[in-house]
């Protein structure tokens, strides 16, 4: 029988080992900054400041300091005078403590070391440069310095531009403060539009998971950002459920050596929760719109709750919120084309649920797109929801219903006529001495809408100066003349003036006279007889 020595065993090239074992989780040097965070949130310090330069990084934090043993771990491991057993040991004593980043420091090339932790009136400190002898580990009072561990690393050819846009992706949601050259990064959750703290597990016990749900302006997937020890380890995309974010720290069950496709199999129990979690957020948010003022985020919950819908998550909930935005004749927001009223789908359907088989006609319901003016329409007693047709779309997907608008009001054209004066003065007092911005860079006809193209047609055919007489710009600038009353008239395609003429011009061409009115200003008049087709058409009855 052979006996083997273990110590000629041992004698292996622990730096070819340390470099294997820092390559095969980092993908190089670039990728320690973000390690040393991890290994400050892992100890529990809620303020990091981060410096990067050329070769060089400082990482500071108020967290528990680095315990005196991983230190030794740590001088033995910069030791090549050190026995290749005892270094060897001290190899997986760091990595068993989830010391990557200390591990990483000894065998990602760094050159000189500076690392001194304090707490209890002490400062530890241990001090390395390469091929000048071991590390010298020491220890000394310090009275009034605050806890912490403070690190400064050169050499490690650390590319500090591949270092900060690393750091900045993985570490934005980062508990605490995470600094980077003075600068807050960890601000990741307050990019969403809603965002709410959970923590999933048994009773009793400490959380399984924990993090925040939230609901991003834009995409179409919901993603689950899995983090291990507070930076971002990896993330997943989910099918089959609504779109939302999940940022997740796995419990203290998951190891620190944990890979990410360990992280990724840990969370695979959870992900119904997770969906559930997240329409709980979408209906809390649902209770809001109305306090919410910007159209295109009330459009986009709506567009969410809908993805809700079509899971049959929570279905009961879902069709009790009130979700869909509507008017009335009473409500006094009416004029100003504002929802005053929030239906929910269960008023809408009589509670039927979605895909459910429909008995007789699919049932029609009153709406407006928004753009759409409800003070230009009858309104009836019933409500008249606002949708674009996405969501009439979605409506008619799941409830087969059917959509109309409500019957414009006879007295419309005068309202129209009132707006156009309203118009006129306000471009007048504008040209009178207002201070405003001009209109942009002229966009050829090419680059116009039909109703634009038609517009210019009607108005060059009736303006002085033929072909060249109006143009439409860029922005949202009012109409300025330029060259004299016989020059160029410019107008922003976004000023509410000229979206008004092309209201009016869906009438029919014999507005084109009260359309020049109100964008010359009183500076020139259209030919006579725009005013005469005017004169003769205008109380024509409204084109189908």
């Amino acid at each position: 029988m052979t006996t083997v020595d273990l110590r000629e065993l041992l004698r292996i090239d622990i730096e070819a080992e340390l470099r294997k074992l820092t390559v095969a989780q980092l993908q190089g040097p670039w990728q320690m900054p973000a390690e040393l965070v991890r290994r400050a949130v892992r100890a529990g310090a809620s303020e990091i400041d981060v410096k990067l330069g050329r070769g060089s990084c400082s990482v500071r934090d108020d967290g528990p300091p680095l315990p005196v043993e991983q230190l030794r771990e740590l001088a033995a491991m910069l030791d090549p005078s050190v026995p290749a057993e005892r270094r060897h040991h001290a190899l997986l004593a760091l990595e068993a403590a989830g010391g990557l980043a200390l591990l990483a420091l000894a065998g990602l090339g760094a050159t000189q070391l500076d690392l001194r932790a304090h707490s209890g009136g002490k400062c530890r400190r241990l001090t390395w440069r390469a091929n000048q002898g071991p590390p010298t580990l020491s220890e000394a009072t310090d009275p009034s310095g605050p806890r912490g561990t403070e690190l400064h690393l050169r050499g490690a050819e650390i590319d500090p531009t591949q270092a900060r846009s690393w750091l900045r992706d993985v570490g934005r949601f980062v508990p605490g403060v995470l600094r980077l050259d003075g600068e807050v990064i960890n601000t990741g959750l307050r990019n969403y539009l809603a965002c709410e703290r959970f923590a999933l597990g048994p009773r009793g016990d400490p959380p399984r998971i924990h993090g925040h749900v939230a609901v991003a302006a834009q995409g179409e997937q919901a993603r689950v950002w899995l983090l291990h020890g507070g930076v971002v380890a990896t993330h997943l995309g989910l099918s089959a459920v609504p779109c939302f974010d999940a940022i997740v720290e796995l419990g203290g069950s998951t190891p620190v050596q944990a890979t990410a496709a360990d992280l990724r199999a840990a969370l695979q129990p959870h992900v119904t929760a997770l969906a559930d979690l997240g329409i709980g957020l979408l209906m809390h948010i649902a209770r809001r719109l109305p306090e919410l003022a910007a159209p295109a985020i009330q459009a986009r919950i709506l567009t969410l709750l809908l993805q809700a819908l079509r899971t049959r998550r929570r279905l009961k909930e879902l069709m009790q919120v009130p979700m869909l935005p509507c008017w009335t004749p009473h409500d006094p927001d009416a004029r100003h084309a504002l929802p005053a009223r929030w239906l929910s789908l269960a008023e809408l359907t009589n509670n039927r649920e979605p895909g459910s088989k429909l008995v007789g006609e699919a049932p029609v319901i009153l709406a407006l797109y928004p753009e759409q003016d409800p003070a230009d329409h009858a309104l009836p007693d019933s409500p008249v929801l606002r949708l674009d047709a996405a969501e009439r779309s979605a409506l008619t997907e799941l409830f087969g219903l059917r959509f109309r608008a409500p019957p414009p009001r006879s007295e419309g054209v005068g309202r129209l006529r009132a707006r156009l004066r309203r118009g006129l003065r306000r471009v007048g007092q504008a040209l009178a001495g207002a201070l405003r911005l001009g209109p942009g860079a002229p966009l050829p006809d090419a680059a116009l809408r039909p109703d634009e193209r038609a517009l210019l047609d009607n108005l060059r055919a009736v303006l002085p100066g033929g072909p060249e007489s109006i143009v439409l710009c860029a922005g949202d600038g009012g109409p300025q003349q330029h060259g004299g009353p016989r020059g160029q008239l410019r107008v922003g395609r976004d000023h509410p003036d000229l979206l008004a003429c092309l209201a009016a011009m869906r009438r029919g061409p014999a507005w084109t006279y009260p359309a020049c009115l109100t964008l010359l200003a009183g500076h020139a008049m259209p030919a006579s007889s725009a005013r005469a087709s005017w004169l003769r058409h205008w109380q024509d009855p409204d084109p189908p």
